[in-house]
């Protein structure tokens, strides 16, 4: 049986978490962000957030022939740089490279976003065209625990990390996972890490429209 004093004081308990909420509500929050993307494109871009950006990719969902240019969207969760942001231009185009061990590698790119706003890290550049070591690699596997067909894509940064010639990278890895897939873009997590440290957070890219 609850005791008056105790009633009293969950009710002054209550007063005040729904005070701190109206208050959080009333002020906007501010973040650490940086745009290479115009800031009429962030205007007028959907939300992002990590509701828009969850999901499951099912059966025949691919990015291949999605080659473009997007504005992208990072967005962190973890980490000491957790509530950051970063926003940058993502330019995919297809690649010829060949699948191995069951990994398509549909296109490929560059970013001019920087992930360090958000506590990430790359090895190499982001912006780096040479086709055997691209600034963004994008690439396609089947998933081991599902049998329905589905497969993951995973959007790499960084051209260390993407170099063809290397059999094994241990540096610094930044990589978008993609969730959802719609006809004005992709968004899922995204996750860094370098030796002992990790951080994450999700992310959204839209298709910018082609200029006539």
């Amino acid at each position: 049986m609850m005791t008056p004093s105790r009633a009293v004081h969950d009710s002054r308990l209550f007063g005040l978490i729904v005070g701190a909420a109206a208050m959080l509500v009333a002020c906007p929050s501010q973040s650490n962000s940086h745009s290479g993307a115009s800031q009429s494109a962030s205007a007028s871009t959907p939300p992002c957030d990590s509701g828009t950006a969850s999901g499951s990719l099912t059966r025949g969902t691919t990015l291949g022939g999605r080659a473009g240019r997007y504005d992208l969207l990072l967005r962190a969760t973890s980490g000491s740089h957790a509530g950051a942001e970063s926003r940058g231009t993502l330019v995919l185009h297809a690649t010829t490279r060949a699948s191995m061990g069951g990994v398509a590698y549909p296109l490929s790119g560059t970013s001019d976003i920087h992930v360090d706003l958000v506590g990430a890290s790359t090895a190499g550049s982001m912006t780096s065209t040479d086709p055997k070591r691209p600034g963004v690699l994008v690439m396609e596997y089947p998933r081991t625990s599902d049998v329905t067909g589905a497969r993951d894509i995973t959007i790499r940064f960084g051209a260390d990390a993407n170099d063809a010639s290397a059999q094994q990278f241990d540096g610094a890895v930044t990589a978008l996972h993609v969730a959802s897939v719609t006809p004005v873009g992709f968004s899922g997590r995204w996750n860094s890490s370098v030796d002992a440290t990790r951080v994450s957070g999700y992310f959204c890219a839209w298709k910018v429209a082609e200029s006539r």
